[in-house]
C-alpha cells in the first residue's frame, strides 16, 4: 500500500508541475492555459467543432467561447464553415 501511495503522490506532483510549466509558457505568449488543450487537440486531430472540444475536454461552453476567440485573434486557430451544417463551424 505504501508503494501505491508513493506512486499516487508522485503522479500528482508531476501533474501539478506540468500545469505550472504550461501556464508560464502560455502566459508568456499572452494565452490562457485552456488554450493549450485546444491547440494540442486540434494539432493532432486536424479539426473539430467547439461543442465536440467541450465534450472531449470537459470544458464549459462559455470558457470555450472565450478561448476560441482569443486563439483565433492570436492566429493559433481559424474557423471553417461546415458544408453539411451551415450553423456549425470547424476549428482548425
Amino acid at each position: 500500500m505504501d508503494d501505491l501511495l508513493l506512486l499516487a503522490r508522485s503522479v500528482s506532483t508531476l501533474h501539478r508541475n506540468e500545469q505550472r510549466y504550461i501556464g508560464r509558457i502560455m502566459h508568456a505568449k499572452g494565452l490562457r492555459t485552456s488554450g493549450y488543450l485546444f491547440v494540442i487537440y486540434l494539432s493532432k486531430q486536424g479539426k473539430a467543432t467547439q461543442r465536440h472540444l467541450c465534450r472531449i475536454l470537459n470544458m464549459d461552453e462559455a470558457l470555450a467561447t472565450r478561448t476560441v476567440r482569443q486563439l483565433e485573434k492570436e492566429g493559433y486557430l481559424c474557423k471553417q464553415k461546415n458544408p453539411n451544417d451551415k450553423r456549425a463551424v470547424f476549428l482548425q
